[in-house]
This record gives structure tokens, C-alpha cells and sequence, in this order.
């Protein structure tokens, strides 16, 4: 229950123990997705051969 005390007061970041490897994995997890999705998002925004974005 003090970890999600935890997690409420402070920032994610900051209250994430170094030895809790499935929220680690997780947040990597997450922020692979996020580079991703910028990613595609620079390559659909970019006039290029092939692929073109129309969301």
C-alpha cells in the first residue's frame, strides 16, 4: 500500500524502485511505443516514396 501512496504524492518516475523490473519493463516498454509512434509520425508526415499518411 505505501507504493501506491507513493506513486500518488510523487511523480511516477521518482517513486519507481530499481528493483520492481516489471514497472521498468513496462515504462520501456511504453516509451518504445512512444518513439515508435513518433517515429511513424515523421515518416507519414514527410513527402517520400511509398508510403503516405491519411488519418
Amino acid at each position: 500500500m505505501s507504493l501506491i501512496d507513493r506513486l500518488r504524492q510523487k511523480r511516477v518516475s521518482d517513486a519507481i524502485p530499481t528493483c520492481c523490473v516489471h514497472l521498468r519493463a513496462y515504462l520501456k516498454y511504453a516509451l518504445i511505443r512512444q518513439c515508435d509512434a513518433h517515429c511513424r509520425l515523421c515518416v507519414l508526415t514527410k513527402p517520400g516514396p511509398g508510403i503516405r499518411g491519411g488519418e
